[in-house]
């Protein structure tokens, strides 16, 4: 019941691609989403969008510090975990409308680029509940969701490594 089917380019196509070129296909893969929530999803619940970015690759100003995924403005964006929002804004500089929230198992995520939020500081997320929606604000080149990821201890860590096995 946690393993869903949808379009997302493999963790080595994913380090392997040239983003300038058709190199990047996308494959049907089957993800096991370890008892938590995948965070985009459609109007019947099912995952959507296509990994557009990775953490870790190189921009002109610097390390890109999250995972970029590609969907349709408007598409649901659900809580990975019960959780509590520590922080919304919107910063048009970077990350246009965003949310912060820490999980019930320690963890920070930062999701930004939202077209809708429809949160507050201290509200109180269920898994899979939706809090905002996608869309292509701050500093944008179209339609995703920029996830964050920091561990318990406050390091930055690759937001892919939790969708893949989970938290």
């Amino acid at each position: 019941s946690d393993i869903f089917f949808f379009k997302q380019k493999t963790a080595y196509e994913i380090k392997e691609c040239d983003w300038s070129s058709d190199v990047c296909s996308s494959d049907l893969v089957v993800v096991s989403l370890g008892g938590k929530i995948y965070p985009l999803s459609d109007n019947s619940g099912q995952p959507v969008g296509e990994i557009s970015d990775v953490y870790g690759s190189e921009r002109p100003y610097g390390t890109h510090g999250g995972l970029d995924i590609a969907a349709p403005e408007g598409t649901k964006v659900r809580a990975m975990r019960d959780a509590t929002v520590t922080e919304t804004g919107n910063d048009p500089r970077v990350y246009g409308k965003y949310v912060e929230y820490e999980t019930d198992t320690g963890e920070r995520v930062k999701t930004a680029h939202h077209d809708e939020v429809y949160v507050k500081e201290s509200d109180t997320l269920k898994a899979g509940q939706v809090y905002a929606t996608v869309g292509s604000t701050g500093s944008s080149t179209g339609p995703h969701v920029h996830i964050e990821i920091k561990d318990e201890s406050g390091e930055q860590v690759d937001p892919f490594n939790y969708l893949y096995r989970g938290f």
